[in-house]
């Protein structure tokens, strides 16, 4: 009889002094195989139980591990993330995008000059916390209050393209 891998994995978020760009950490759960593979969907791909990544450009990319014991049972597990490389808040494309108020005790609102399509709230790690479908108009409203204290970045993406802003939740 033979014993399946565990697949399951772990991603915190690290920082590459001198570069700027955000890296991630990865460490299996077990590791006592003798394979493991991390998949990186923008093509990339890194080797061993534990193993950081660098990412270049921002956004969701999915990380699969691929594992194989000592009998040649191979798993594979894939989780996405959300890679946050700067915590700019300007505008893309030109278009004023508001999110406000900034700090807020949970209330926060959202005006665009076109629609919005999708409002994405991601914690200072990259976890995605909130995602909702915008409302087929140029201003949204949500609550934040259930979170804790601290800084999140609103990712708006409307029909003139995305932006994301960062807010200071204080209540």
């Amino acid at each position: 009889m033979y014993e399946l891998p565990i697949c399951d994995f772990t991603i915190s978020s690290g920082w590459t002094p001198g570069f700027g760009f955000r890296t991630i950490d990865l460490v299996a759960a077990n590791t006592t195989y003798p394979y493991y593979k991390y998949k990186i969907s923008d093509g990339g791909s890194v080797d061993g139980a534990t193993a950081s990544y660098q990412f270049s450009t921002d956004g969701i990319y999915e990380i699969t591990l691929v594992a194989r014991n000592a009998a040649d049972c191979e798993c594979t597990k894939t989780q996405k993330r959300y890679q946050q490389n700067s915590l700019g808040t300007a505008s893309i494309d030109g278009e004023n995008i508001d999110v406000y108020p900034n700090p807020s005790t949970g209330a926060i609102n959202i005006t665009a000059e076109s629609i919005i399509k999708t409002v994405h709230v991601y914690d200072v790690l990259g976890n995605l916390i909130a995602s909702q479908n915008g409302s087929g108009a140029k201003t949204y409203a949500f609550n934040l209050g259930e979170k804790s204290n601290g800084i999140y970045l609103v990712k708006v993406s409307t029909d003139n393209g995305t932006s994301t802003k960062r807010i200071v939740l204080n209540k």
